[in-house]
């Protein structure tokens, strides 16, 4: 393998938002839920991810007629391997309709190990730590509130500190990168970001607030942010140079 192809993506639970804040207003129905997933899906194919990160992802309620979205995507793009969790604590992790909001992570390569973390604070608190051909993948969804953040990423940063392997930290982290949030990361951790432009939000993006991080001895060959308009965020692509 010469190469990782990486990407994560907040697809807004394909409510299709990513014409205009006016979708903000007027929620999806379950058709046109299925028809953004399938137009997802068809919109990833041709960049054929390795590691793909979802972000508020239906996980299978009444809006998206039952379907996992996660697990659609994934079998579209031909990734066998699939892990997701709930992005809230107990005990909205088992209520109806809360426990249906999800993250997820998608392999075509094995996982050697998974498991989930939950964060003190904040409303969204699961994070998913997963290691895939050597490097281990840390994918959040971080608060919109600074302190909350700002304490999230001190656990963050106690997690990525624990693990032996190269890291990739991704995901919607709703913090820019001169934030002290984000800084505070950087400062606590060897972790680098990797530059990229705005995402967020996608019909004219003006913050970016979706990122990578990731170890010092791992090769970035390319990264950029994809010109996919079908949620409120862009999705970001992160090519590593892998030993043969």
């Amino acid at each position: 393998m010469s190469r990782l192809r990486v990407i994560t993506y907040n697809i807004q639970y394909c409510d299709g938002s990513g014409s205009g804040s006016i979708g903000y207003l007027a929620p999806a129905s379950p058709k046109r839920r299925r028809e953004m997933m399938e137009r997802i899906s068809g919109a990833l194919t041709p960049h054929q991810p390795d590691v793909l990160g979802l972000i508020e992802v239906d996980g299978g309620s009444w809006r998206n007629s039952g379907v996992d979205q996660a697990e659609h995507i994934a079998k579209e793009l031909d990734m066998p391997n699939l892990v997701e969790h709930c992005k809230y604590p107990p005990p909205f992790d088992v209520m109806p309709f809360f426990k249906h909001n999800m993250q997820a992570l998608a392999s075509k390569h094995p996982m050697a190990t998974s498991q989930a973390h939950l964060f003190t604070v904040g409303f969204k608190r699961n994070v998913i730590e997963a290691t895939i051909a050597g490097i281990t993948f840390i994918l959040c969804h971080l608060a919109l509130g600074r302190g909350a953040r700002l304490l999230q990423t001190q656990h963050l940063a106690r997690i990525v500190r624990s693990i032996d392997d190269p890291v990739v930290l991704m995901g919607d982290l709703n913090a820019e990168p001169d934030s002290p949030e984000l800084k505070n990361l950087v400062a606590q951790t060897e972790l680098r970001l990797v530059p990229l432009g705005e995402t967020f939000p996608s019909w004219k993006p003006k913050k970016r607030l979706d990122h990578f991080l990731v170890s010092p001895d791992i090769l970035v060959n390319t990264a950029t942010v994809l010109d996919i308009g079908l949620s409120d965020h862009l999705p970001i692509i992160l090519d590593l140079q892998m030993d043969e």
